[in-house]
């Protein structure tokens, strides 16, 4: 087939769905079929890349990894493409250019709805939160209507959209580059926990630094490292810093995916308090190196997240070190746990995600 996707966000640009874009193109691509890519500019690419036209965009004073696209982009060259699917990532800018593509080429139009928009409506715009969220739902149903399938990574999403009205969905959960992210054994001796993801509220970091100050007065040597950039990071630092936590936090800044793999093998537990995800790939790369998670209750994440492969936080740091702790000494619980992981991250391949997409296009 030949296939044309369209995105908000690509590397390097540094999000969960850049870089699930990004696997998909690879994996569709290693299937054999013809992909090509309609992404924003960034400043640090300089050179043409293979398959991935680039759009003009400017740096969003909201979220720092998501350009404001102005996809300008030539028609022709898209026919010249021929595409028979376009599958975009965004119900927006980008969403309304791909809608109206696939119109002008009488073809079919694919969307993934990749966020809980309504959780970030909620951190981004506090005010006015109500008439927002109902402006963009009826936006939500009427770009529906023009599209044949929209994927839903998880459940909950496709469980929010039918609570909107919106009914043509499957489910198809995201995949992960299993051929990187797998366990080697060299974790520390000291408890050791990770935070993979980006420095913003709706990410709720610094529940990270009020727990790690909780689990120092009953484990004074344990090691929590924050991995990521964002407008929160200077904060977070500063209350290391001010909480004496200086020998028990590091902040890596952003890490390669090549690099992440090594380095969550050198950890016993990925961590994060997050409500505000749909199909993680951090968390499922922990997993696949062995990491049991700790989420919180509500987190989403029940459908493939849940005691037999992680530990559920209490609203009560307290309560919570106390699992973590009872988990890591008793070998075998951890053990246990840590297999448990690993077998929960295997059914989630990008070549098994690519295969399902390519499935439910040709059911077009």
């Amino acid at each position: 087939m030949r296939i044309l996707i369209t995105t908000a966000t690509y590397p390097p640009s540094v999000n969960g769905v850049a870089y699930h874009v990004q696997l998909l193109f690879n994996s569709l691509t290693q299937l054999g079929h013809k992909v090509m890519v309609l992404a924003p500019d960034n400043p640090n690419v300089d050179i043409p890349e293979a398959g991935i036209i680039r759009y003009p965009s400017f740096s969003s004073p909201i979220a720092e990894n998501y350009p404001i696209g102005i996809p300008l982009v030539s028609l022709e060259k898209i026919k010249r493409f021929k595409p028979d699917i376009i599958h975009t990532h965004h119900p927006l800018i980008i969403g309304s250019l791909s809608a109206y593509l696939a119109n002008k080429l009488s073809i079919p139009l694919f969307f993934t709805n990749h966020t809980r928009y309504q959780e970030y409506i909620k951190y981004y715009l506090p005010i006015g939160t109500k008439i927002t969220e109902k402006i963009f739902n009826h936006h939500l149903k009427n770009f529906s209507q023009k599209i044949s399938r929209i994927i839903c990574p998880s459940p909950t999403i496709q469980q929010y959209l039918q609570k909107i009205g919106i009914l043509n969905t499957k489910i198809i959960p995201n995949g992960i580059d299993l051929n990187n992210f797998r366990p080697k054994i060299q974790s520390p001796t000291n408890l050791s926990l990770i935070f993979v993801g980006r420095l913003e509220k709706e990410k709720r970091p610094t529940s990270l630094i009020s727990f790690a100050l909780q689990l120092k007065k009953t484990t004074p040597n344990f090691h929590l490292t924050i991995v990521g950039d964002g407008k929160l990071k200077p904060i977070l630092e500063q209350q290391v810093k001010s909480l004496n936590l200086n020998k028990n936090i590091t902040f890596t800044g952003i890490i390669s995916r090549p690099k992440l793999s090594n380095l969550l093998n050198q950890h016993h537990f990925f961590i994060s308090f997050s409500t505000s995800e749909v199909m993680p790939l951090t968390h499922l790369e922990a997993q696949a190196c062995g990491l049991p998670t700790i989420i919180p209750k509500n987190s989403g994440l029940n459908n493939f997240l849940n005691k037999t492969n992680s530990i559920i936080a209490s609203s009560n740091h307290k309560q919570t070190c106390k699992a973590v702790e009872n988990t890591f000494t008793n070998k075998t619980k951890f053990n246990q746990l840590s297999k448990n992981s690993i077998s929960n991250a295997q059914k989630y391949s990008s070549q098994n995600t690519a295969q399902q997409i390519i499935k439910l296009y040709q059911k077009k």
